[in-house]
């Protein structure tokens, strides 16, 4: 029963760690004096990064990052 237990535990364990470490990235930015704003969402941050440096040359004037789609660089939303 414990071993059971213990494999259950684990394995709840292991899918939410895969699960976050697959989450989303956004490519942000933003030009002098503005807010943030998603420019596209990608499936991992090595592939963010990789658009990040193909977009530099075509964005200048605009500041650039990738950030989790969890994060948002503008702040918390209130009332």
């Amino acid at each position: 029963m414990m071993i059971r237990l213990a494999v259950v535990v684990f394995s709840l364990l292991a899918s939410a760690a895969t699960v976050h470490a697959e989450c989303a990235w956004v490519l942000w930015g933003r030009q002098v004096d503005r807010t943030w704003e998603p420019h596209i969402t990608l499936t991992s941050q090595k592939e963010c990064e990789k658009v990040l440096e193909e977009s530099r040359p075509h964005l200048r004037g605009t500041s650039l990052i990738c950030l989790p789609d969890t994060v948002d660089p503008r702040g918390p939303r209130g009332k």
